[in-house]
């Protein structure tokens, strides 16, 4: 009896902190989620160099997930 109460505390233990794993396999979608986000002639050059500088992180974030 012990035994299984120890396996179950185990597995619940494994369980519970593989499912709050930041990062892990098949946990991070947002290079699937997020897009380049384009501008016009209509946006201030603030707004269009904090877009520039969005889009630039997210190319090179997502172009290291693969």
């Amino acid at each position: 009896m012990n035994r299984l109460v120890a396996l179950t505390a185990l597995g619940l233990l494994l369980a519970t902190t593989t499912a709050c794993t930041p990062n892990g396999p098949g946990t991070d979608i947002s290079c699937h989620i997020f897009a380049p986000i384009r501008f016009s002639r209509a946006d201030t050059p603030e707004t269009i160099r904090a877009l520039i500088e969005y889009n630039e992180v997210l190319e090179s974030l997502c172009s290291r997930s693969g």
